[in-house]
């Protein structure tokens, strides 16, 4: 029974997300089409909660877990490109992704913290680690805090 109960909450904390994200595209075709071209829209997959005493976990994307007004940060590694460094030192194939920053966000939940994740993902190109499991405060910086 607890296993069905994990899996009930996962499965509405998603379809929190997925319908977030979609709504954000609904308001900017820019961000829309670029989803488009990379293949896919709803990437993140939300694992920044708590559990209760039965492992089950507990919805936190109405939480603010930190307040003020933050760019939210996703680091980009050219090894997700697959380019890597050739013997000679210089990169090899095409940079496709990039660092991501939001614009600023105040107060933000969770829920929206995982949108912003998506985008990241999409940005940095980083398709192998789209558990959000937290963030990291430096200064007026939030860094995204991804999983695999």
């Amino acid at each position: 029974m607890v296993e069905k109960e994990y899996f009930d909450a996962m499965d509405e904390m998603s379809d929190r997300v997925d319908a977030a994200i979609a709504a954000s595209y609904a308001n900017n075709k820019e961000k829309f089409v670029s989803a488009l071209k990379c293949g896919n829209q709803n990437v993140v997959i939300y694992s920044a909660c708590d559990f209760d005493e039965k492992d089950v976990p507990i919805d936190n994307l109405d939480v603010v877990p930190v307040k003020g007004t933050f760019i939210v940060v996703g680091e980009y590694d050219e090894f997700w490109d697959g380019r890597g460094v050739g013997i000679i030192g210089e990169p090899i194939g095409v940079q496709c992704g990039s660092e991501y920053k939001s614009e600023p966000i105040t107060d933000p939940t969770w829920l929206q913290i995982a949108v912003l994740a998506n985008e990241s993902i999409l940005t940095t190109n980083d398709l192998h680690h789209v558990f959000l499991e937290n963030i990291r405060q430096v200064d007026d910086r939030l860094y995204l805090s991804f999983g695999s």
